[in-house]
C-alpha cells in the first residue's frame, strides 16, 4: 500500500512511542545532579572583574592566575563587556551579575573550554549568574549568517554552564556547541560530566539554535528554551568526526539526559540525527513546542556521497555505515501548540494542507533557509 508522507510520519510516531513503552525504559530515574557535576570550589580565592580594566587580556590574565593558584571564584560585575576570545581554565568558577551584557565580533566562539594548550583538559569549572537570574549575550548587531557562538566545549569535564539569554540575529552556529578535539592518531577528547541549564535564545537561525552536540557524554540539559532554530540538537554530521569514528569508536553521544526543553516559532525543541555513528542512550522528557515545524525530529542514520561515505549507488565505502541511537533511548511527555509562525524548510512546505498555504510567507526568513509557515507535526521521524 502506498502511504503519503504525512500519514507515514504519524504512523512512525505511534510506533516509536509504543516501542518505548514496551521496553519499559520510562522507569529509568534521572541521576542526581552530583553525578553530572561535583565541584570543589576554592572559596579562599575570590576576585572581581573589572579590576581597573575591562579588556580581554585583563580578564584572561585573571582567569589564568586564579587557576594557577588552585582555582577560586571570579565575579564579573554589572556592565557591558565587548571582548575577544576567552579560554576558561580548571578550578575557576565564574559568577556573572544578571546586569552583565557580553558583546563581541564574529568568530568561532566568545568563550572556549578545552581548546587551549594543545587541548588540555579543563575540569571543575562553572559559568553562571550570581543569583540564578539570566545575564545576556548580545549578538543582535551581527548580520544574519555571521558566525558566532557564546560557548564552544572541547576537552572538558565536571562543569556547570547556566543562566543566560542569547539575543541573536539569525547568525550561524549554535549558541553552545560541543565536539571532538585532539591530535591525529590520538583518542578523541570531548565534553563529559556536566550540567547545561537555564538558557534561552531569541531569533535563532533555522539550521542552528541554542545547543549543538556532535559528541557529548554523561550530560544533563535542563530548562532550555529557544525562539527559532533547534533548542537541543544531538547530531553528529561533521565529516571530520565521521572519519575519526572509523578508527575511534569512543566519540559518541551517550548517557545524555534532557528535561524541560521548549521551542517557539522555530524548527524543533529536540532534534536527533546519528548520521554514520552508532550512538548511545538519550533520555529527553517534558518537551514542548509552540508553532514549530515539529516539536521533535528524529532522523535515520545515512551515508553522504559528498563526504566520501557512499558510492554513486548508495553503498557504504571507506569503512562507514549508517548510524543509530541506542534502543534504550526515550523521548517522552511531548506537547505541541499549533501556530502559523513556524520556521519550515522549503522541502517540507508541500506537507502543509492546501487550506493553510496562504499562511506561508512569500519570501525566505532572514536565515535564508526557512519560511514562516504553519506548524507541521508533533513528531517528524524519518525511517
Amino acid at each position: 500500500m502506498k502511504i503519503s508522507k504525512n500519514r507515514f510520519l504519524s504512523w512512525c510516531c505511534l510506533l516509536f512511542i509504543s516501542f518505548v513503552f514496551a521496553q519499559n525504559h520510562l522507569d529509568r530515574s534521572l541521576p542526581a545532579d552530583s553525578y553530572f557535576y561535583n565541584p570543589s570550589i576554592n572559596t579562599a580565592n575570590q576576585v572581581s572583574f573589572p579590576n581597573g580594566s575591562t579588556s580581554t587580556s585583563a580578564l584572561q590574565s585573571m582567569i589564568n592566575s586564579l587557576s594557577n593558584v588552585g582555582g577560586g571564584v571570579l565575579t564579573i560585575n554589572a556592565g557591558t563587556y565587548t571582548l575577544g576570545q576567552i579560554h576558561l581554565k580548571t578550578g575557576v568558577h565564574i559568577r556573572v551579575h544578571p546586569d552583565v551584557v557580553f558583546k563581541t565580533s564574529p568568530m568561532n566562539a566568545l568563550f572556549r573550554v578545552g581548546y587551549d594548550n594543545n587541548f588540555e583538559n579543563v575540569s571543575n569549572w562553572s559559568f553562571q549568574s550570581t543569583n540564578g537570574e539570566k545575564f545576556t549575550f548580545d549578538f543582535s548587531d551581527m548580520q544574519p549568517n555571521d558566525g558566532i557562538r557564546a560557548f564552544q566545549l572541547g576537552n572538558t569535564t565536571n562543569f556547570r554552564l547556566a543562566d543566560f539569554v542569547v539575543l541573536d540575529n539569525y547568525t550561524k552556529f549554535n549558541a553552545v556547541s560541543s565536539g571532538a578535539v585532539g591530535n591525529t592518531n590520538e583518542p578523541a577528547k570531548f565534553a563529559s560530566f556536566g550540567i547545561i541549564e537555564n538558557l534561552d535564545i531569541k531569533k535563532a537561525h533555522y539550521g542552528y539554535g541554542l545547543t549543538q552536540n556532535q559528541v557529548i557524554q554523561n550530560m544533563l540539559f535542563r530548562n532550555l528554551s529557544g525562539e527559532g532554530g533547534v533548542t537541543l540538537r544531538l547530531e553528529s554530521g561533521y565529516s571530520g568526526l565521521a572519519d575519526l569514528y572509523v578508527t575511534d569508536k569512543t566519540a559518541i553521544i551517550d548517557n545524555v539526559y534532557g528535561r524541560n526543553i521548549s521551542c517557539t516559532n522555530g524548527a524543533h525543541a529536540v532534534m536527533m540525527s546519528p548520521h554514520t555513528i552508532t550512538q548511545g542512550m538519550v533520555d529527553v522528557r517534558d518537551i514542548s513546542g509552540v508553532s514549530c515545524e515539529a516539536v521533535v525530529s528524529i532522523n535515520f542514520g545515512f551515508l553522504s556521497k559528498d563526504k566520501g561515505q557512499s558510492d554513486a549507488n548508495g553503498n557504504a565505502i571507506n569503512g562507514h555505515s549508517a548510524g543509530t541511537f541506542s534502543e534504550e533511548s526515550v523521548i517522552a511527555n511531548v506537547s505541541a501548540t499549533y501556530g502559523v509562525k513556524a520556521q519550515v524548510r522549503a522541502a517540507r512546505l508541500r506537507h502543509i494542507p492546501c487550506a493553510l498555504r496562504n499562511y506561508i510567507s512569500s519570501d525566505k526568513n532572514l536565515d535564508d533557509e526557512s519560511y514562516q509557515a504553519p506548524a507541521l507535526a508533533l513528531f517528524i521521524i524519518w525511517l
